[in-house]
C-alpha cells in the first residue's frame, strides 16, 4: 500500500514582526509608515529621512539636528501614525534595536518608552547614550514595571537630545536607527514597587574597608548623578551619571586606592539633591 506524505513548511516569524514597520522597510513620500516624526508633512523643515545605510533590510531612519530660521530642530521619531502609539499585549521585559550616533556638543542619543493601560502608565524605560557610536549597535531599554497589569500600548519616543537640558542639542548631532524588538515577557510576580519619594540611603556597611554599598530611590525617570567627594571637596569617584528609570538601585563603591578617611557622596537626581558622610578605616 503506498504511504503519500504531507509536508507542511512553517516559515518562521520575523523577530521584529512585534512592531510595526520595526525595520523602517516601508516609507510614504518622507515618512515611515506606521511612526510620526518632527517633519510635519515635510515641505518646510526634514531632520528625519530615509537612509540606506542600515543594520537589515534595505532603508533605516537618519536623523539630524539641522537649523531652520535661526532654530535647532531636532529629529524625534515616536510610534503611531499620529504619535498615539502601538498595541501590545504581553509584559515584554525591554525593547531593543540598533544605532549609530554622531554626537555634537555632548548631545545624548535618547530613547524613552512607556507601557500603558487604559491612558495609566504601567511600565516605563529610558537610556541616553553621547557616546560617538561609528558602527551600529545595539540599545536595550529595561522596562520597571509599576503595577501588575498587563499594558494595551506602547509609545516609544526616540530622539536627540542636548547634554544638560535636552533642548540645548547642536546643529549636525546624527542618529541612524534600525530593527526595533521587543524582548520578554515579563512575569506578574516579577513586578517591582516603585518608590514615592526620592531617597539617599546610608552606605552599608560604614565604616568600611575597601568596599561598601549606596542606595538610593528614584519614584521617576530622572538623570542621576552619584559622585564621591574628599573632605577639599574633591572628586575622587563617579558612581553614576546617566538616565535611569524609576526604582531601587544598589551601587557598589571600591575604595581600594584611596586612603582612611571621612568621604562625602552626592545624589542628584532632577532637583533633588542629598549629601551624606561616609568613613574608610583601613
Amino acid at each position: 500500500m503506498a504511504v503519500a506524505w504531507i509536508i507542511i513548511v512553517v516559515a518562521p516569524l520575523s523577530i521584529y514582526a512585534q512592531i510595526p514597520n520595526a525595520g523602517f522597510e516601508d516609507w510614504d513620500t518622507c515618512n515611515p509608515i506606521d511612526w510620526a516624526t518632527s517633519d510635519g508633512d515635510c515641505s518646510v523643515f526634514n531632520p528625519v529621512t530615509k537612509s540606506t545605510d542600515v543594520h537589515g533590510g534595505s532603508s533605516a531612519v537618519r536623523g539630524e539636528v539641522i537649523s531652520f530660521i535661526s532654530i535647532n530642530i531636532t529629529p524625534i521619531l515616536q510610534s503611531g501614525q499620529t504619535a498615539e502609539g502601538f498595541p501590545i499585549s504581553q509584559r515584554y521585559a525591554s525593547v531593543q534595536g540598533f544605532y549609530k550616533f554622531s554626537p555634537v556638543g555632548g548631545d545624548r542619543f535618547v530613547v524613552n518608552i512607556v507601557f500603558t493601560k487604559n491612558g495609566t502608565t504601567v511600565a516605563q524605560g529610558v537610556i541616553a547614550d553621547s557616546t560617538t557610536r561609528s558602527t551600529y549597535t545595539q540599545f536595550d531599554v529595561t522596562m520597571t514595571y509599576l503595577t501588575s497589569d498587563v499594558p494595551d500600548t506602547v509609545i516609544i519616543h526616540i530622539s536627540i537630545i542636548g547634554p544638560v537640558t535636552g533642548d540645548d542639542f547642536h546643529l549636525g548631532s546624527v542618529m541612524f536607527v534600525d530593527d526595533l524588538s521587543f524582548s520578554g515577557p515579563v512575569a506578574v510576580e516579577e513586578h517591582e514597587t516603585i518608590p514615592t519619594d526620592f531617597q539617599l540611603y546610608q552606605n552599608y556597611p560604614n565604616p568600611f574597608n575597601p568596599s561598601t554599598e549606596i542606595r538610593y530611590d528614584l519614584p521617576e525617570a530622572s538623570h542621576v548623578s552619584l559622585r564621591v567627594d574628599n573632605v577639599l571637596g574633591q572628586e575622587v569617584a563617579v558612581l553614576v551619571d546617566e538616565e535611569k528609570a524609576a526604582g531601587v538601585y544598589q551601587v557598589q563603591f571600591n575604595a581600594s586606592k584611596l586612603t582612611s578617611g571621612v568621604y562625602f557622596y552626592k545624589l542628584q537626581a532632577d532637583q533633588f539633591v542629598q549629601t551624606k558622610k561616609l568613613l574608610l578605616l583601613r
